[in-house]
């Protein structure tokens, strides 16, 4: 197949629908900016992860789609796939893999519509490819990049990867919230939560137990991010703790927090959107604890990072509460993340 578009066309991706999945997907983003830089990509994307792209140098527009859950889901479809069609785009692009983003696409007119043929939407796509196995099986940015090089007809560059763009203001509103955590000794970022449930998620008596220790080690400041949902999780830590440590989750915006994240060089998570948007910054290295999912295909994608995984009998599973005692996550011992710690603290 050539390529379905040409150098200065109008383009439409519809992005996925979660932060870490979007943060993977503008590797795609890169990759089609490198290959066609007169293109101009608007992104349709949930409210929520827009910060990711607000200031991604690929994107040129973004469109917001939040649908209600109610009877009114159809009419709120409708309404964006006339705002789709006003804009009259020469290409719908899907890096989400549902029906009703097919559906928008079909709905508005869009001449191609490209995309995976999943959940009974082929009728709807113009252009439906399907990649091989060796891509759906390997790390979920090859996905994203397979996706590129069918619609262009042209192998992606080879140093395209997952990207999250900070401003100053960013980076001032960091400084701005460090400068009330005294001292500085070595600066550790934890993302303690995960949006899809508590199986993704260490347990809180492990990670009370790290930050005890970090804090004896090397007298580290340690600070919890992640949204409101997480900060409840982060609370429940920071009361089995002994030692000072903070949380800023739930109460600075997405981009504030990666440039804390920025500033420290060095984040603790579990599998989450967090995980991905950290080792999307510069310079910065993860220490990822994985339990029910694939570190195959979702690890924090690129150098620097340190995956720790035990895998049990019954992994992987898609639970998002675990029924039968944890074991993947338990298995992983407070002494493991302390030394992966200190194997990336070392490396600086």
């Amino acid at each position: 197949m050539g390529s379905l578009i040409a150098g200065n066309e109008r383009l439409l991706i519809r992005m996925p629908n979660w932060i870490g999945d979007v943060v993977m997907s503008t590797a795609g983003l890169v990759a089609l900016k490198r290959l066609y830089p007169d293109i101009s990509i608007t992104v349709l994307v949930k409210p929520w992860v827009v910060d990711v792209l607000k200031h991604h140098t690929s994107v040129e527009n973004i469109m917001i789609y939040s649908p209600r859950r109610s009877l009114g889901r159809f009419l709120d479809v409708m309404r964006i796939a006339s705002e789709v069609r006003k804009r009259r785009f020469s290409a719908y692009m899907l890096f989400q893999n549902n029906f009703e983003s097919a559906l928008i696409g079909w709905l508005s007119g869009i001449p191609i519509r490209f995309g995976r043929p999943t959940d009974r939407r082929r009728v709807l796509l113009t252009h439906p490819v399907e990649l091989p196995e060796q891509v759906t099986k390997s790390h979920q940015v090859n996905d994203y990049l397979s996706l590129v090089e069918s619609f262009t007809g042209s192998p992606a560059p080879v140093d395209c990867h997952p990207h999250v763009f900070l401003t100053e203001a960013d980076r001032n509103e960091a400084e701005n919230i460090l400068r009330k955590i005294p001292g500085d000794n070595p600066l550790i970022t934890i993302s303690a939560g995960a949006a899809y449930g508590s199986a993704k998620c260490w347990p809180v008596a492990k990670f009370a137990a790290f930050v005890e220790q970090a804090v004896s080690r090397w007298n580290a400041r340690i600070v919890f991010l992640g949204s409101q949902e997480d900060s409840i999780v982060s609370q429940r830590i920071l009361d089995l703790c002994r030692v000072r440590a903070y949380s800023i989750a739930g109460q600075y915006p997405l981009l504030t927090q990666a440039a804390v994240i920025e500033r420290a060089g060095l984040c603790v998570s579990n599998d989450s959107g967090l995980m991905h948007l950290a080792a999307a910054l510069d310079g910065v290295s993860t220490v990822a604890i994985f339990g029910p999912t694939k570190p195959l295909e979702t690890a924090p994608f690129g150098t620097g990072h340190v995956i720790l995984h035990h895998p049990v009998a019954c992994w992987p599973c898609r639970y998002r509460e675990c029924p039968l005692g944890h074991m993947c996550m338990e298995e992983i011992s407070v002494v493991e993340v302390i030394d992966a710690v200190e194997t990336v603290l070392g490396k600086r």
